[in-house]
């Protein structure tokens, strides 16, 4: 029997923000990923268990450890998001079911959490104790074109976890894209994206999934249906009383292209975001172990400096200039290389890639936005330890197997027989 406390951390995983003492801990994603990875049917490649032994030299030969919890935090931060990969890989076939339940009653609550703040009827008397866990949580909109947040911190937040719910469920069900229920969820995506969460990041997370649809005739008969969404739902935007974030976004990008002055609008208009990627790309590059784990402050400024930016090109770090001690960038792919190198980037890429069915995935109707959207997420624009891009990738690429019953000899061949209990 599937243990209770199993299937609840089955369902903490989707919900990385819930803190207990929150306001004490001083950070938002909590190891729920890793305390469910932990269990007897998990196993290890030897190829991860070389990238997690460069982690820790890492921390002890490189890392701060005056200030032994900043290193520690950063190690955790990377085992959180992807020892759940792997953990998800070995789940028998209870613990996925109650998995692919968990994810799919999260999708619904968490819009009907985010219905209940756009609307302002959130109940008052769940406020504060849902404080006590996520400590941004508030029950309306943030206002100034923002959205809601459902159950998460941020706006951004809850639309990148909708959008891998979403193309979880096109996936899971075998929903063709261009089928009525098809155009009715990408809708009603749309409508999350301009209503509820308001986000730059879930309008481009939309755009990705429409585009990755595999066939161009498909997208030619789902784009109308898009066309009609989208004048629906503006018709509709007076009444929330301001333009959504999103859509702010596209009117002042487009003044700046015809200004010509589009890359310094994107610097701004980013925050720390893309300052913060690139930088790290570039400090990974030119060092190829790394900034050591940990160290990603004083290595961000450095690699700005590098790269010409200083804190009086960006609004966002003039105003934050006296506190401002460096950027962890926004997306995973980048933080290895800022604290690990290419060196560290490039283990980490023999011990997963084996686990991706690339050409026989990219083929895939189902799988194909999922891919995107993940490397999408692990390249440019996500949170370090945020574990539902792995955890959902995981998830998809067992049920995909098991489907085509594909697990080659290459992949058999990288699973050791290390077990994690």
């Amino acid at each position: 029997m599937y243990k209770w406390w199993r299937r609840a951390l089955g369902y903490m995983v989707f919900l990385p923000n819930a803190m207990p003492l929150s306001a004490l801990l001083k950070t938002e994603i909590f190891p729920w990923a890793l305390l469910f990875s932990i269990n007897k049917e998990m196993r290890l490649s030897r190829s991860f268990l070389f990238f997690a032994t460069y982690l820790v030299l890492s921390t002890l030969l490189l890392g701060n450890l005056s200030q032994p919890i900043v290193p520690i935090r950063s190690l955790l931060a990377i085992l959180n998001a992807t020892l759940v990969f792997f953990a998800m890989q070995h789940l028998n076939q209870e613990a996925k079911g109650q998995v692919v339940k968990a994810v799919l009653v999260l999708m619904v609550v968490q819009v009907l959490v985010a219905c209940l703040q756009v609307l302002q009827l959130f109940p008052a008397l769940l406020v504060e104790p849902i404080r006590f866990f996520i400590e941004r949580f508030r029950p309306d909109a943030y206002g100034f074109g923002r959205g809601v947040t459902g159950l998460f911190a941020e706006p951004s937040y809850l639309g990148l976890a909708i959008h891998y719910f979403v193309a979880f469920l096109f996936f899971y069900k075998r929903i063709a894209f261009n089928s009525v229920g098809g155009i009715l969820l990408l809708m009603g995506l749309l409508g999350v994206n301009l209503l509820l969460t308001r986000s730059v990041t879930g309008l481009l997370f939309f755009v990705l999934m429409v585009l990755a649809m595999p066939q161009p005739k498909r997208l030619l008969r789902v784009l109308p249906w898009i066309g009609l969404g989208v004048f629906g739902l503006l018709a509709v935007l007076p009444l929330i009383g301001e333009l959504p974030r999103a859509l702010q976004f596209l009117f002042l990008f487009k003044q700046a292209w015809q200004a010509g002055d589009s890359w310094m609008f994107l610097l701004q208009e980013s925050g720390l975001r893309l300052v913060g990627i690139m930088s790290a790309y570039w400090y990974g590059i030119i060092t190829p172990w790394g900034a050591g784990m940990g160290n990603w402050g004083p290595a961000s400024l450095q690699a700005m400096a590098q790269l010409g930016l200083s804190t009086t090109d960006i609004e966002i770090l003039l105003l934050t200039s006296d506190n401002f001690t460096g950027i962890r960038p926004t997306s995973f792919a980048a933080a290895l290389f800022l604290e690990t190198g290419w060196l560290g980037f490039a283990l980490f890429a023999w011990a997963v890639n084996p686990y991706f069915p690339w050409r026989a995935g990219w083929k895939d109707a189902g799988l194909r936005p999922l891919l995107v959207l993940f490397l999408f997420n692990t390249f440019f624009l996500g949170a370090v330890g945020d574990p539902i891009p792995w955890a959902i990738m995981g998830l998809s690429l067992l049920i995909w197997r098991e489907r085509n019953n594909s697990i080659t000899s290459t992949t058999q061949s990288s699973v050791a027989n290390t077990q994690v209990t």
